[in-house]
């Protein structure tokens, strides 16, 4: 009977299997069936949901259509935007009306109403089809879904939807089509809604047709409607939806997807079209069904055949070997037992001593074990049923103590009743020994493990230490002589800030929370220096309340490598000051274009803060316009240390200022192999944009100053040419006054120029002298009066201080307060009045010249006083001027000691500036001569005079002008110059350095040798007047240049004032 079923086992495992397989299979398909089911459920309601919700947006747009009379499209867009399409409706891009172009449309009058109640509407051209429609509104506005919005002539598919969706008065979609050419993935659909008459009937199609009014209708991007309709989508099946009539085109998915273990394929009637939706499982989605445990079953019955084959095997051998042996082994055992040099003990089933060798009785030193059960002798926790070997601690009958190894050996009587044969050997030496060399190990062992020096080891019971001799020459101790306890020179070379530390760590390591006690402090030696020194510590024993009882350790000195890493935190720290620091922008981009650790200079530059700007990207920081180029710029140079980006752009700004950077990216390998990053600096130059901008200005200011008046000159010269040649013509006198006055307006442009040059470079020259103020005022009137008489507009003095005098250079302040003058009657209105006020504030005069102007724009003020600055530019070409005259009128009245500003709103403005009075101040000057006299005409005996010009036109004025005073003699070059020099004597010699001859410099040593009494003058133009203590004078050409040679030429030898 136990023979055969033993052979019935195998077979009947392998049927066990194989039913629990086909269960196991049948079982995880059917849930996994089950499962898929329930997702592809849950995916057809959520595409339901959302239609549905689309549809009551259409049915609220139609209900606010019906309450309406009449609608803008403002208000359209208002309730568009109340429906917060991004939140509400995501996947639609907004909601636009069309309406039938055949219908008249005399809703929408002059305030651009439109009326909801009627479908009478214009015909949008003269011969309407029944197909043209006119897109009335759409919100929001702008989207490139929107073009419906522009478009009168529709698709095939959209008129179709349109037209089944009037007739059935239901929504209606149209087929997908592309936003653009060429992006199939972004297809577009229309969803149609009809609205009708709400006074008609509506029961048949002849009806919905009569009544019907408009469509409201809602595009929307069919991928993004589809997708994500589950969280489980694309992650555990796929979708793809076809249209009935166009089968083999997926509108969404893929066209020909790849079939799953699970399918499911539905049709459906989807707002007038018919698709088939096709789900298909994924790997991810058979992957958490379980769908290979079946196989892991086949597996498990396998291995389970496999071994109780082998166990079977085992029984039978055992059986055929003890039948064999049984009856020798009886008589073998006998003599081992008997004679065995280790303790050997015979029991029953029962574990009591039925026999006991010589070996055994003197183990535990008694004569009398028969009977005796064993745990009577012998008791260990390992000494469970069935045990085989055990370890034993007992005592002998004596009370001395002994560690047994105990070995239990199971057999069978020939009666058939159970014996057990215990094999006992004495280990007591061995244990005593392997405790004494396991605790000498253990400390030796935990000492070394994180370092081999300056070991130490604590009994915490007798708070005593043993350290080594490395630990003593650490700390720098003889071992030989040492003879205190090393925890007393411990503690008194320690540093004591660091003492709470140690007594931290050790306290966290003695009670358990920490495994190790590592600390790091500073020793003291004899020569007063400090060192590091790091110990690492544990407890190495603990005694039966698992209190610690021993600790060993190591120390060793860290001081190079504390000394190391304190100066690479002292250098990264300067690094990172440098960068936070440094006048231009710098961050770090790491390899997905995110700042790291951006400074201040750059969040000064965009107007961001810090922690704004490290949550932003690269492409944040630029316009739209330069963004792609310089991601793609910067994307280039990965894996190139040695390539830069470079590039001048405008940078994004929260303040609404444009500002513009100069661009600099390098890329570099991260530190320690940590992927790439890329250093980016961006230095501020919107100031040199700006100067840039104004230069350009500038030219072309001047440009068309100057080309005006040399225009205007060169015609009245021409006509003073033809009137000359007329038989009997009078003098042209107007054609000359029209030439002179277009000099004067070329002299005033290019002295604006000079005069800020020189103010630039310092090199302005001042004659500071006590003036009459109210006579300065009233002179300067005179000669602005012409001026201002171009405009309308009356000039007039106002002086309250009674005839005060003021320190300043007469010429000079005649320019300010010309340029205040005719800036004042630029932009007083026609007959109006400009008031220049003199008034007196503490020891100085204060300047004001008011005008009832619109005043400064506000947008103007912060740099009206800049060079070349103007409120409008196109204000030049009406009024003239370069944009210099109030910063070099700024420039001469602070050089003068003085100040100047302005205050201005609608209807009033007043320039103002202020002077020193001359009662109340010393001259700050006072190294000039007197100014000259004025000259005189006066006959007299002719004056000699040489002139080294190359202008023919200029010398030609001058000698008119010195006629009656002085005969001049012409050269234009330096060799003419020197035919001319010991022939003749010359009062005077004027000397023109803008010529071209590179000898000028030595002809005028030539010239002080030879007329050592003349008086030399110099004209010069800006930059290129040349030193020389003997030229006493150096004059620009300008129309008063005429006038101070001529009253030289009244002062006698050597009275020349330096100008």
């Amino acid at each position: 009977m136990n023979f055969s079923m033993r052979q019935l086992v195998i077979p009947l495992s392998l049927i066990f299997t194989a039913v629990t397989v086909w269960i196991t299979y049948d079982l995880t398909r059917s849930s996994a069936d089950d499962a898929f089911e329930a997702l592809v459920d849950d995916s057809r309601l959520q595409l339901k949901q959302r239609v549905q919700n689309i549809s009551l947006a259409l049915n609220g747009l139609a209900g606010f259509l019906d309450a309406s009379e009449n609608i803008t499209q403002a208000e359209w867009e208002r309730y568009v935007d109340a429906l917060d399409l991004d939140e509400t409706f995501p996947r639609i891009d907004g909601f636009g009306l069309i309406v039938p172009g055949e219908a008249s449309n005399p809703t929408e009058g002059a305030d651009g109403t439109l009326d909801a109640s009627t479908s009478e509407f214009a015909a949008p051209s003269e011969s309407p089809s029944t197909q043209d429609t006119i897109s009335r509104v759409f919100a929001p506005s702008g989207r490139p879904t929107s073009f419906l919005a522009d478009n009168t002539d529709l698709t095939a598919s959209i008129m179709d939807a349109a037209n089944a969706a009037r007739d059935t008065g239901e929504i209606r979609l149209t087929d997908p089509m592309p936003v653009a050419q060429g992006q199939a993935d972004n297809d577009m659909a229309y969803l149609l809604h009809p609205r009708y008459r709400n006074d008609l009937p509506l029961d048949t199609v002849e009806e919905r047709r009569a009544a019907f009014l408009d469509w409201i209708y809602a595009p929307v991007i069919v991928n993004e409607v589809m997708a994500g309709m589950s969280p489980n989508q694309r992650e555990f099946y796929t979708i793809s939806i076809f249209d009935t009539e166009r089968p083999d085109d997926a509108i969404f998915g893929q066209s020909d997807p790849e079939p799953g273990s699970f399918q499911i394929i539905h049709t459906n009637e989807f707002l007038g079209r018919t698709w088939e939706m096709h789900w298909n499982s994924t790997p991810a989605f058979e992957a958490t069904r379980g769908m290979s445990m079946f196989v892991f079953v086949v597996i498990g019955g396998a291995l389970i055949c496999v071994l109780l084959s082998e166990y079977q095997r085992a029984i039978a051998q055992r059986d055929q070997t003890k039948s064999r042996q049984l009856v020798s082994n009886e008589d073998r055992n006998r003599a081992v037992f008997d004679n065995a040099v280790f303790g050997l003990l015979e029991l029953d089933g029962k574990n009591f001593i039925l026999s006991a060798n010589a070996a055994a009785h003197h183990l535990f030193e008694t004569e009398d074990l028969r009977g005796v059960h064993l745990r009577e002798l012998v008791s260990s926790p390992e000494m469970s049923d069935g045990w085989t070997f055990a370890t034993a601690t007992t005592q002998t009958a004596t009370g001395r103590k002994i560690h047994l190894e105990l070995q239990r050996n199971s057999w069978t009587h020939a009666d058939g009743a159970p014996r057990h044969t215990v094999i006992l050997r004495d280990v007591t030496q061995a244990t005593e020994n392997a405790r004494a060399s396991r605790k000498s190990e253990e400390r030796w062992n935990l000492a070394l493990k994180n370092a081999d020096i300056g070991v130490f080891d604590i009994d915490l019971r007798t708070m005593t230490s043993v350290v080594s001799d490395t630990w003593l020459r650490l700390m720098r101790i003889d071992p030989d002589t040492f003879t205190e306890d090393p925890r007393d020179v411990f503690h008194a070379r320690l540093h004591p800030d660091d003492l709470p530390a140690i007594l931290k760590a050790d306290r966290d390591c003695l009670t358990g929370r920490t495994n190790r006690s590592v600390s790091e402090f500073r020793i003291k030696f004899d020569d007063g220096t400090w060192r590091y020194m790091r110990s690492d510590a544990a407890v190495a024993e603990r005694d039966e309340s698992g209190r610690a009882v021993r600790m060993v350790g190591a120390q060793t000195d860290i001081h190079e490598l504390r000394t190391t890493q304190d100066a690479l935190h002292a250098s990264e720290e300067r690094l990172r000051l440098a960068q936070s620091h440094a006048p231009v922008g710098m961050t770090i981009l790491d390899g997905n274009g995110a700042l790291t650790d951006p400074n201040a200079a750059l969040a000064s530059l965009t107007g961001q803060d810090l922690d704004t700007l490290s949550r932003m990207q690269l492409s944040d920081l630029f316009a739209p316009d330069d963004s792609a180029e310089i991601v793609a710029s910067v994307i280039d140079l990965q894996g190139d240390p040695d390539r830069m980006f470079r590039k001048q752009v405008r940078i994004r700004n929260t303040e609404g200022v444009e500002r513009w950077g100069m661009v600099k990216v390098t890329w570099a390998s991260g530190p320690h192999g940590g992927g790439e990053i890329f250093v980016m600096q961006i230095s501020d130059i919107t100031q040199e944009i700006e100067a840039q901008r104004l230069k350009s200005q500038f030219v072309a200011t001047v440009s068309h100053e100057l080309r005006t008046p040399l225009t205007s000159i060169k015609g009245a010269l021409g006509l003073i040419h033809k009137a000359a040649d007329a038989p009997g013509a009078k003098f042209p006198t107007r054609l000359l006054d029209i030439a002179q006055a277009n000099v004067d307006r070329l002299i005033y442009l290019v002295n604006d120029i000079l005069d800020f040059e020189k103010s630039s470079s310092g090199r302005l020259e001042f004659r500071p002298s006590e003036q009459n103020a109210a006579s300065l005022v009233q002179q300067a009137i005179e000669d602005n009066t012409p001026y201002a008489d171009r405009f309308g507009v009356t000039l007039a003095a106002d002086d309250t201080t009674q005839g005060a005098k003021v320190l300043a250079d007469p010429d000079r302040l005649a320019q300010v307060l010309s340029n205040l003058m005719s800036n004042a009657s630029k932009n007083a209105p026609e007959g109006s009045e400009v008031t220049v006020r003199i008034e007196r504030k503490g020891a100085r005069l204060r300047f004001g010249v008011i005008d009832r102007g619109p005043g400064v724009p506000k947008e103007f003020r912060d740099r009206i006083f800049q060079p070349f600055s103007q409120a409008d530019s196109s204000d030049t070409r009406a009024k003239g001027g370069t944009g210099l005259g109030l910063n070099i009128s700024r420039q001469i009245v602070e050089a003068m000691g003085g100040e100047m500003g302005f205050e201005s709103e609608p209807g009033l403005t007043e320039f103002w500036f202020t002077c020193p009075e001359a009662a109340a101040s010393k001259p700050r000057q006072a190294a000039t001569a007197p100014s000259a006299p004025p000259p005189s005409d006066a006959p007299g005996p002719l004056k000699r005079v040489l002139y080294l010009e190359d202008d023919e036109a200029f010398a030609t004025t001058l000698r008119t002008r010195l006629k009656d005073l002085a005969t001049v003699t012409t050269a234009r070059t330096v060799a003419q110059a020197r035919e001319v020099i010991g022939d003749q004597s010359f009062d005077m010699i004027l000397l023109d350095w803008a010529l071209n001859d590179s000898e000028s410099e030595n002809l005028l040593d030539d010239l002080l040798d030879t007329y050592p009494d003349a008086k030399f003058m110099a004209f010069s133009v800006a930059g290129s007047a040349k030193p020389g203590a003997a030229i006493k004078v150096r004059l620009a050409k300008t129309r008063q240049t005429l006038e101070v040679v001529a009253s030289q030429l009244h002062q006698p030898q050597g009275g020349i004032a330096a100008q």
